[in-house]
């Protein structure tokens, strides 16, 4: 669980969009999975109606690709996967986090509503 400010409430906001993008082909079909390199698969699904959704996978830590699908060149960072809920546009990769740029100030509240108050309670112990 995260705050709405957090970055990691952005990130999974766009993950969702994305995911929801690609409801109608993930729903209805199972995956075909096609090599595109040594560490590098598709995940293709296809719906009978001709919804097409694609994840794109890079499973080598250390370096990005270039890959070819649909006759054209996806670059995949290393260790992510992109969402192409058409198969043809990558609408979120999962090392691309958004960040927030702007800095939050915390400021001193002076409210009695905010205010703490301590008490010292005596513990019996029963037993």
């Amino acid at each position: 669980m995260s705050l709405i400010r957090q970055p990691k409430y952005g990130h999974l906001k766009e993950l969702h969009r994305a995911v929801k993008l690609c409801e109608k082909s993930l729903i209805s079909t199972d995956p075909t999975i096609t090599s595109l390199g040594n560490l590098q698969q598709a995940y293709v699904y296809t719906s009978e109606s001709g919804d097409c959704a694609a994840f794109l996978s890079n499973y080598d830590t250390k370096s990005a690709v270039r890959v070819m699908f649909n006759n054209m060149h996806y670059n995949i960072p290393p260790w992510s996967i992109s969402i192409l809920p058409d198969c043809r546009n990558v609408v979120f990769n999962t090392a691309k986090v958004g960040v927030q740029t702007s800095q939050m100030e915390m400021v001193p509240a002076n409210n009695e509503i905010l205010s703490w108050q301590t008490y010292n309670e005596r513990f019996i112990f029963f037993g």
